[in-house]
């Protein structure tokens, strides 16, 4: 059987079956001092698995691929800092509430309905930019309304969609 980091297709690339998971993390530089970023946008990705042994993994860029959702995170949940998964068809963040160390999650162009899946990143103290352009739930409210909701739900946020959130904001929605 193939190793799949993200699904079919792109471990079998990156490391044949005989050599397993362990050559796939060394070929990749992740191990052991290695490479902090994973870039791995535009593949056709559907899901994102075995991320185990990725132990100093900062940024991961999975943005212009097929996922639905943010699951199976956990393995880099102590180390992940950046988030980058713009341009997908996430629905839901169930996943992201594991990360305790995410800083910036960038998920612009996805299907977040409701600000309810806002709400599962509230235990995320670090979480301090975000962007949400072009999701469904965006778009329901005017840019002011949008933006104090969002700091009401994520108090220690500093920058929305690429704006620094400003004193008025924050005294506007309470925080």
């Amino acid at each position: 059987m193939p190793v799949s980091f993200f699904g079919e297709g792109v471990g079998r690339a990156l490391a044949p079956p005989q050599h397993g998971r362990a050559a796939a993390a060394r070929l990749w530089g992740l191990t052991a001092g290695g490479r902090r970023h994973l870039a791995l946008s535009t593949n056709a990705i559907g899901k994102i698995t075995n991320l185990n042994g990725l132990d100093n993994l900062k940024i991961l860029s999975v943005g212009r691929n097929n996922l639905k959702g943010l699951d199976n995170l956990e393995a880099v949940a102590e180390t992940l800092e950046e988030l980058w998964c713009s341009y997908n068809m996430i629905g839901n963040l169930n996943g992201a509430k594991s990360l305790a160390k995410l800083k910036v999650l960038h998920m612009s162009n996805n299907n977040i309905k409701s600000m309810d899946e806002i709400d599962k990143l509230s235990e995320l103290a670090a979480l301090e930019d975000v962007l949400f352009i072009n999701n469904p739930f965006r778009e329901s409210m005017d840019v002011a309304e949008y933006r104090i909701e969002i700091i009401k739900r994520l108090p220690n946020v500093k920058k929305i969609d690429g704006v620094p959130v400003d004193v008025d904001e924050k005294e506007a929605a309470g925080v």
